[in-house]
């Protein structure tokens, strides 16, 4: 299993929710954005599977990715950490 912290930023519009932008702030560049969380965590994944071998780290399957999410409070009443498998 192989841990990467990443960070969600809801895109709020007049109060409401548009969709999820997510990046790792240890590998710039990889990000990624879904109309929900899980439609997000699973693109960032795909995009970490991807962006990982190309910086020397190997391959890693999207299934053995531990993401740890850290909420940016954008006016949404989200804080905090939140681990994902």
């Amino acid at each position: 299993m192989y841990c990467v912290r990443v960070v969600i930023e809801p895109v709020v519009e007049n109060g409401i929710v548009k969709n999820y932008g997510l990046y790792a702030p240890e590998w710039p560049g990889c990000v990624a954005s879904g109309d929900s969380i899980q439609e997000a965590v699973a693109l960032m994944r795909q995009a970490l599977a991807m962006h990982l071998p190309a910086v020397g780290r190997g391959a890693i399957p999207p299934y053995n990715l531990l993401l740890v999410l850290l909420w940016s409070d954008r006016g949404t009443g989200h804080e905090g950490p939140v681990v994902w498998r």
